[in-house]
């Protein structure tokens, strides 16, 4: 894959082209997963959705939801609920939209960031839908990311720093 998408538009193109090997990883993270336990895959692209729900439908995952900004409330409302009550195995969803508020750790201790970008709260914000009180498993959170989007880990990563450095103070 290319070197260091430094912008931002770089790292949308860069997202964009990647899609597709990102979305063959999560194949990958399922298929080594035994456990049938159940995963929120954070994406940031509409187009990245798509190619979700054309992994999940042709897998067969019968077992599957999104939840889009386009959806009525009501049924957005009641895709979380249903997932955070463990009835689906899999939810895709984008952090703007289910990153605050919503409690999966009953149900849920594992994550599939399709991709990253330069949104540290998003993201925090993202991880603590499974890794809060009263999550009774040790959470695993699966970060994709190509070899162009780099700088951005290690912006994330550096942010992540500093949080841990404030909230441990």
């Amino acid at each position: 894959m290319r070197n260091q998408a430094v912008d931002l538009k770089t790292a949308a193109k860069e997202k964009r082209e990647s899609v597709a090997a990102r979305v063959m990883k999560l194949q990958e993270i399922v298929d080594q997963d035994p456990t049938g336990d159940h995963y929120v895959i954070w994406h940031h692209l509409e187009y990245e959705r798509e190619m979700i729900e054309e992994w999940a439908e042709f897998n067969g995952q019968q077992s599957f939801h999104s939840v889009y900004g386009s959806q009525a409330d009501e049924v957005k409302e009641k895709l979380l609920i249903d997932f955070a009550r463990g009835e689906y195995r899999f939810l895709a969803t984008k952090p703007e939209i289910a990153g605050q508020g919503c409690n999966f750790q009953r149900h849920c201790h594992k994550a599939v960031f399709l991709g990253i970008d330069y949104k540290f709260n998003d993201f925090i914000q993202a991880v603590h839908r499974i890794q809060r009180f009263q999550q009774p498993s040790p959470c695993e959170v699966h970060i994709l990311y190509t070899d162009g989007e780099e700088n951005i880990r290690k912006e994330l990563e550096a942010k992540w720093q500093r949080h841990h450095e404030l909230v441990s103070e």
